[in-house]
């Protein structure tokens, strides 16, 4: 089957903490070398990206920098794949993109996080009423721009849809599967012959049913201890042999995991993400970008 170009970028790839984790005397690195850059690691997230149209996955509260990283500014669609905070909570970085845009994102999420995000961030999926002249420092500098729309002091951001469990984006047939993540659920995602499937500790019969005939699965790998919550390493490297795409890269990786390590250990087409890999996906080859 012929699929488009397909872009990608590891915007991150760390558990919820980062890597190194922050708030102790020093910041903790476990196994990994401080001096590899590749070591450093934000909250994981990825970007997708055919035919000049891009899909966010996951707004992290690391959101921000990526975008300026980056220079993500073609954005189409926005998935959340569960509604956990380093999954979740830097939403509110996309109103630039929104301003930019003059009308909203498309927002996409299973139910429950539609739930949770509407309890939690409300104000981006309607216009609000409230008094233009009110004081509000972040709304203000928000409306600042010469681009922006007057849609008074908190416009809508996105139009919010339930994620289907099956689409058709730019010519690729997509599809989102349950994932047990312990006492909750995730969303894993597949973008034609491209899965992605973080935070997820077992997938039943059906899900690895989905993940047939993958050209690359990116796949959670929290580090070397079993977790209730997220797969380790030969945990991961399990399903990897059940699925067995063509190549997989693990991601949402902890302290546990050193990258020059896993490079020595890991079978010939798995490989640790880092922070900013990017990938191309050409006629079934896969190419990394500088």
């Amino acid at each position: 089957m012929s699929f488009p170009i397909i872009d990608i970028i590891i915007l991150g790839c760390g558990p919820s903490t980062g890597v190194p984790v922050a708030g102790q005397a020093q910041p903790y690195w476990g196994a990994c070398d401080a001096k590899n850059p590749f070591n450093n690691r934000t909250r994981s997230s990825v970007y997708i990206c055919t035919q000049g149209r891009g899909t966010l996955v996951d707004t992290t509260p690391d959101l921000r920098h990526h975008m300026l990283t980056h220079g993500l500014t073609e954005l189409e669609h926005v998935i959340i794949t569960h509604d956990h905070a380093d999954h979740l909570h830097g939403i509110d970085d996309l109103r630039p993109v929104f301003f930019k845009r003059q009308h909203p994102l498309s927002l996409m999420a299973d139910a429950i996080t539609l739930e949770k995000i509407q309890k939690r961030f409300g104000y981006l999926l309607k216009n609000s009423q409230e008094d233009k002249n009110h004081s509000d420092n972040s709304a203000a500098d928000n409306c600042s721009s010469n681009n922006s729309p007057s849609h008074g002091l908190y416009p809508k951001i996105f139009n919010a849809t339930l994620l289907k469990s099956a689409w058709e984006w730019q010519g690729l047939s997509c599809q989102s599967f349950q994932q047990n993540h312990g006492k909750s659920f995730s969303q894993g995602l597949r973008f034609g012959p491209i899965a992605y499937s973080t935070d997820f500790v077992d997938l039943d019969d059906t899900t690895l049913k989905s993940l047939e005939n993958l050209d690359l699965w990116i796949v959670d790998c929290i580090g070397r201890t079993p977790k209730a919550t997220h797969c380790h390493l030969d945990r991961t490297l399990m399903f990897i042999d059940k699925v067995k795409p063509k190549a997989a890269i693990l991601t949402h990786m902890g302290p546990e995991l050193d990258y020059e390590t896993l490079l020595k250990e890991l079978p010939a087409h798995v490989r640790p993400a880092y922070d900013g890999l990017k990938i191309r996906l050409e006629e079934g080859r896969l190419t990394l970008l500088p």
